[in-house]
């Protein structure tokens, strides 16, 4: 029987992750923790900012979805991000290394802070507030919220037979917020000993800790904060932290 591990991205990642767990030989289970609800918003005269900063896949969707302007310069958190604006007709991109704060640094060393206002686009809620961290720097940053990420209310019912039966051999995690919603649907749902015999595969150490209220058999982080890294601790037993 091949491995198995649970996603739980929100519903349009997961597919794409799915794939290259299925080009691994691991069998994916969807649990997604959270659903992505666009808001609708708009941008009326996106030429008149000096770029636009995006802090997450869902937020590249959301500018996309909020101007037809594609030409404006684009800061991207991290080389997944740029990649989806690309797919949406973007650019003119830059990407940081991943992590907030590696985008307000990528955007200290390009840009002025009298060359124009940014528009930052994000969802409802943020680990790193992009308006705060660079108007202390001088910026002026207006923020668009073009989704919400919705928390789910239940364990998905192929995540809660894999836990029940313990098939599943790891889980996914790219947010600590989609660990602490895991961590807390399975104590409902009374599995919180069925994590023992499984690996929490943690984007950082953030997320790890947010993993932590589960007895898992084992953590590993990615060694940076991208996809692909994540998908690394499948393989590579050093990225541990047996803490």
């Amino acid at each position: 029987m091949p491995r198995r591990v649970l996603v739980t991205r929100p519903e349009a990642e997961s597919r794409e992750l799915a794939e290259a767990l299925r080009r691994r030989g691991i069998e994916p289970v969807t649990a997604p923790m959270l659903a992505i609800e666009p808001t609708g918003a708009t941008v009326g005269d996106a030429g008149r900012y000096r770029a636009a900063v995006v802090t997450s896949g869902n937020g590249a969707d959301g500018l996309a979805a909020a101007t037809t302007y594609r030409a404006m310069p684009v800061f991207a958190v991290g080389e997944a991000t740029a990649e989806r604006l690309r797919g949406q007709g973007f650019t003119a991109i830059e990407a940081a290394g991943g992590t907030g704060l590696a985008l307000v640094e990528l955007i200290l060393d390009k840009v002025r802070p009298a060359s124009g206002p940014l528009l930052w686009v994000s969802g409802d809620e943020v680990r790193v507030d992009m308006a705060e961290e660079l108007g202390r720097h001088g910026y002026e940053v207006e923020r668009v919220i073009a989704y919400r990420a919705v928390a789910a209310a239940d364990l998905p019912a192929a995540a809660r037979c894999a836990l029940a039966e313990g098939t599943a051999d790891g889980v996914l995690f790219f947010s600590p917020r989609t660990a602490e919603r895991f961590a807390s649907l399975v104590a409902g749902a009374g599995l919180t000993k069925r994590a023992a015999a499984m690996t929490a595969h943690c984007l950082s150490a953030a997320v790890a800790e947010a993993a932590r209220s589960l007895p898992w058999a084992a953590i590993r982080i990615a060694r940076r904060p991208t996809r692909d890294d994540l998908l690394a601790t499948l393989d590579d037993t050093t990225a541990s932290d047996p803490d």
